[in-house]
């Protein structure tokens, strides 16, 4: 295969780099680079077809050879500008899955918080009051609209991928 140049711009630690560095010369030579500012990525980008970590609007446009973005972060929303999505030859990919199961916890942790009264138990606390919060009231029917906002219907695939009690009719107060 074709030696390619990498850019990392990612906080790695010093025996990861240099792992990862070793790694790629014996995987077929490849050329890494390392920037630790994005000034110093834009700089580097420069006939780089792989960007492995950040990668910022200023970055992405100074890598004219880019074939390939493997970002570290499972969402990509506020990264997907144009100079990366309107670039066919430009794939990226990210961690999604790799996080799952800390965002789970994270979200259980939240639902116990909410249950709990954790918030107004923490105003009161700048009060230098005692006292809960109480607890949140959910009511569950069959009535409502799905998870798409469409009227729930036996025909509308949405409505029938789950029991229709988790998907219609949360309501809270």
């Amino acid at each position: 295969g074709v030696a390619v140049k990498i850019l990392v711009f990612f906080p790695f630690s010093p025996q990861q780099i240099a792992e990862f560095t070793d790694l790629a010369a014996s995987l077929g030579g490849h050329q890494v680079v390392i920037a630790d500012s994005e000034p110093e990525a834009s700089r580097l980008a420069s006939g780089c077809e792989v960007i492995l970590g950040h990668f910022p609007e200023g970055v992405t446009a100074a890598a004219e050879n880019l074939r390939w973005i493997q970002s570290f972060s499972a969402g990509m929303d506020k990264f997907l500008y144009p100079a990366v999505i309107e670039r066919d030859e430009v794939v990226v990919t990210n961690m999604a899955g790799l996080y799952a199961p800390q965002g789970g916890e994270h979200a259980w942790a939240l639902l116990l918080a909410l249950a709990r009264g954790l918030l107004p138990s923490i105003r009161n606390m700048s009060e230098r009051s005692w006292g809960g919060g109480g607890l949140p009231v959910m009511r569950a029917s069959a009535h409502g609209t799905c998870r798409c906002r469409r009227r729930s219907s036996p025909n509308h695939p949405a409505c029938n991928e789950y029991p229709r009690s988790l998907i219609c009719g949360l309501r809270y107060r």
